[in-house]
Order: structure tokens, then sequence, then C-alpha cells
């Protein structure tokens, strides 16, 4: 191998590590910090979900307490009947103390049992939860019982929990929201692998043209050139 051939893949290798190296650092940083805003804003997203769930759930829920607490129960299942075309919203359930569903927006879920993980938690501490599972945001608040409740569950005393009330919303348009960032940080990444191949095709063209160029006008001709000479 001549001289000139070996200092040109030299330099072909040199430069083509440096610029590799350089390329993945950069890569690792910028997709660190994409992932970054990524997860702060799907949180902000999520929060302001969360913010929107709790303002319908709360004027719901004074609807339904209203009715309850004046023994209107047919009132009661006509304000569920009605919630069924609130977009958006899955289902409105009251379980009986028991956890079972008594009434619901939707019929199929008449008679249902509280999940089990959720049914010594709200029944003991009598504490609102709320979750977020794949379908659904949830929110599972007890009711107790008041004096004025005494009329009518005169075997309760007040602040006892008579039952749970259930509200479940769409997910869907959070899930849209991470979809997006997934979508987007896909097409990133992808696009930066295809900027660094061919930025890395060209700078070897460039380079091996230059540096052929380099070692045969500066080394191999005036080598050539004191060689006839001796």
């Amino acid at each position: 191998m001549k001289l000139q051939t070996k200092l040109l893949l030299v330099l072909l290798t040199g430069l083509l590590t440096a610029y590799l190296g350089s390329s993945l650092i950069q890569h690792y940083l910028g997709m660190r910090a994409i992932n970054r805003f990524s997860k702060e804003n799907q949180s902000k997203v999520e929060a302001s979900q969360w913010r929107e769930v709790e303002r319908l759930n709360y004027a719901i829920e004074i609807a339904l307490l209203n009715s309850m607490a004046k023994g209107e129960m047919e009132q009661l299942a006509e304000t569920l009947e009605s919630q069924r075309h609130v977009e958006g919203l899955q289902e409105v359930s009251v379980y009986d103390s028991k956890g079972i569903v008594k009434y619901s927006s939707d019929p199929a879920r008449l008679k249902k049992d509280l999940p089990s993980e959720l049914k010594d938690p709200l029944l003991a501490s009598g504490q609102t939860v709320k979750r977020r599972t794949d379908q659904s945001f949830e929110i599972y608040h007890p009711v107790r019982i008041k004096e004025s409740c005494l009329t009518c569950h005169v075997d309760n005393k007040v602040n006892d929990i008579r039952g749970i009330m259930s509200m479940r919303f769409s997910s869907e348009p959070m899930k849209a929201a991470e979809k997006g960032w997934v979508d987007f940080n896909q097409s990133f990444d992808q696009f930066n692998h295809e900027v660094t191949g061919v930025t890395a095709v060209v700078l070897i063209l460039v380079v091996s043209l230059l540096a052929g160029m380099s070692v045969h006008y500066l080394m191999a001709v005036p080598l050539n050139a004191l060689r006839e000479t001796h």
C-alpha cells in the first residue's frame, strides 16, 4: 500500500470517528432534552385533564346528591340517564354500602361490584380515590350520611358511609397527546439518523477528494521530483 494511501486512510478514519462520536453525543443530548420536555408537557396535559374531570365530577355530583338528599330516586335515575349524553363521560354509578352498583348511567353496570382493590380503602377509610387507567380517569367518592338522611335511613348514624359515587371519564384526549409525542420523538430520531448518515457520506467524499489532492500535490509530486533529481 502506497504511503499516500495509508495517510489518506488514517486521516479519513480519524475524521469519521470524530464526526460520528460528536454526532452520537449531540443526538443523545438532544433526545434527552426532548424526552424531558415531552414528559413535562404530558404531565401538564394530564393535570389539565384532571382539572376538567374534577369540574365535571363536581357539577354532576351536586345534582345527584341533591336528588338523594330529597329521597327523589326517580329524579336520580333521570339525572343519571341524562349523563349518558355528556361528551367524554363513560359512566356515573352509585354503589350501596356493600359496594354493589344500585344506580348507573350504564345499565350494564347494575349489580356490579366495586373493584376489589378499591372496596376496602373506600368503605373503610371513606377517602376519595382518583386513578387513571388505560381507558379512563376515575373518581370514587364515598357518600356519608347527613342529618337529613336519617329520616329514611333510620339504622344509620351521621357520617356513616352509605355508599360510593363513581365517575369514569374517557382518557382518549390524553392518550392522543401521548401518542403525538411518541410519534414526534420517533420522527425526530429517524431524521437525526438520516442526517447523520448523509452528512457522513458527504464528509467522506469531500475529505477524500481534498486529502487525496493534498497528498498527491504536497507529498507525492515533490517526492517523485526529488527521486528524479538523484
